[in-house]
Order: structure tokens, then C-alpha cells, then sequence
């Protein structure tokens, strides 16, 4: 077993094994009877989730698999790690090439906490319906609708009696500007002003560690006004998450200059 978790095939096999797994994932979503469950997992805490998950056993056994999954990664990786660092003192003429390798696992374990973390401190909520001059609380916030402006279809966004969209919206970007298609909306707080802010599809709201996100457009069944449906989420790893990537990115690229540099100082000793 300690030889199995050494290994980079391993390493290799789990994150086939990850990406299998997610595209089971992405196929049961499309399942009438789970296709819910998904929505209100990505809408919500996933612990919120659990009694839901219970009456969709797919679901559940999904899950419980990419837990595994996850954490036999997490274990592979913290293993490969210290098997790197213990040879990082062991061949010092490639000590900089090793270092700058045992310093990307070092920095892919801080990743795995994270998506952890992620798990456990932020909180998603679903999506609230408002039309223009109404409110609502999320959160330590108060969210109230000033202004809706929809120039695409109405047909995109109309819903029928149980509040699904007729037809549901699929536009390219040739024919829907998010620039017309917009909220104006006030956030305030306690012991915070009012401000204003413009929304829209795929342009979030942040203030703090919370963001405000424009989920979509609807046309209440027998109601011609357009109202927005808003969702927010607290996350307070979001900066962290972007430094960490950053950083990740870049010590991957200085890796691979390191190893082209000694592979062509390689080639002019042979030759």
C-alpha cells in the first residue's frame, strides 16, 4: 500500500480516475430524477444537500465516490511530495530543477486544502426572484431591484404556470449584449451606505467576500414585466484562490524553462 501511493502512475490513474468520475458526474445531472438534486448542490452548501441526496441514491453513491477519489489524490500527492523533498538533499547538481518541482506539489497540496475549504466555509444560496422596486435580504445585505433592462426575445425568458421557462435561453454572443441587458440594483447594510451597482450575466457584484450574481431573466406566466433572478454566495477563499493558482501557474513555467535549459546543456556536452 505505501509503494501504491508513491507511485506517479498512481498519481496519473487518480486524476483519470477524477476526470471519469466528473463526466459521470456531468451525465447523471441530465437525469430527470437527479437532474434537481444537481441544481440545488451548485446552488447551495452541500451539506445542505444531504437529506436531498438520500432520496436519489445514484446521487449519494456519486458523491461518496468523488470524496474518495479526492482524498486518495490528496494522499498520493502529500506522499509524492515528501518522497520529492527528501531527494531534493539527496542529488544537490539538480537541486534547483527539484526544488522548484517539490515547490509545485508543495503549492498542489495547498490547492487540494482549498477545494476542501471550499466545501466547508462558503455558502451558496438559490436564486431569488425580483422585479424592479422590489427587495430582498441576503445575507448581512439588503438587495433591492431599481432597474431591469431586457432588449433580447421575450420568448427566451417567458415561463409557464409552474414557473419554468418555456423556452429556455440559448443565445450566442452576437445576439445578446450583456450591455443591454442589465439590473440596476441597490446593496446597503448596517453601518454601510447604499450603492448602486449595475449586474449582469457574468459580471457579478462583490462586496467583501460576497458576490452578487444576475442568474437569469423571467417573465412571470400572465405578468409582462421582466424581473432578474439574483443569487449570492459567501466566499471568503476567492483572493486566495487566484494568488494560489498564480502561483502555481508560474513555478510550472519556470519548472519547464529549468528542465528545456538543462536539456540543452545536455545536448551540447554529448555532442
Amino acid at each position: 500500500m505505501k509503494s501504491f501511493f508513491f507511485s506517479l502512475k498512481t498519481s496519473f490513474t487518480l486524476f483519470v480516475l477524477l476526470a471519469v468520475v466528473f463526466g459521470v458526474g456531468s451525465s447523471l445531472a441530465q437525469l430527470s430524477d437527479a437532474k434537481a438534486v444537481f441544481k440545488h448542490m451548485t446552488a447551495t452548501h452541500l451539506f445542505h444537500c444531504l437529506e436531498v441526496m438520500g432520496e436519489v441514491p445514484l446521487v449519494a453513491s456519486w458523491v461518496l465516490l468523488l470524496i474518495l477519489v479526492s482524498i486518495a489524490l490528496f494522499i498520493n500527492v502529500v506522499c509524492c511530495t515528501s518522497s520529492q523533498l527528501r531527494s531534493l538533499f539527496k542529488f544537490r547538481h539538480k537541486r534547483l530543477r527539484m526544488g522548484f518541482m517539490a515547490a509545485i506539489h508543495l503549492v498542489a497540496i495547498l490547492v487540494l486544502i482549498l477545494h476542501g475549504l471550499d466545501v466547508l466555509l462558503v455558502n451558496r444560496h438559490e436564486p431569488i426572484k425580483l422585479h424592479a422596486g422590489e427587495a430582498a435580504t441576503m445575507g448581512e445585505y439588503q438587495v433591492r431591484v431599481l432597474e431591469v433592462t431586457y432588449s433580447a426575445s421575450p420568448l427566451w425568458v417567458t415561463e409557464d404556470q409552474a414557473g419554468k421557462k418555456i423556452n429556455p435561453m440559448r443565445f450566442s454572443r452576437d445576439d445578446f449584449s450583456k450591455g443591454d441587458n442589465r439590473a440596476r440594483i441597490e446593496i446597503s447594510a448596517p453601518g454601510l451606505s447604499p450603492q448602486v451597482r449595475e449586474i449582469a450575466l457574468l459580471s457579478p457584484v462583490r462586496m467583501g467576500a460576497t458576490f452578487f450574481f444576475l442568474e437569469t431573466f423571467f417573465i412571470a406566466h400572465g405578468d409582462s414585466r421582466v424581473g432578474v433572478e439574483i443569487h449570492y454566495s459567501y466566499n471568503p477563499l476567492a483572493p486566495i484562490f487566484f494568488g494560489t493558482y498564480m502561483v502555481l501557474f508560474l513555478l510550472m513555467m519556470v519548472q519547464f524553462f529549468i528542465t528545456m535549459r538543462e536539456k540543452e546543456e545536455t545536448h551540447d556536452e554529448f555532442y
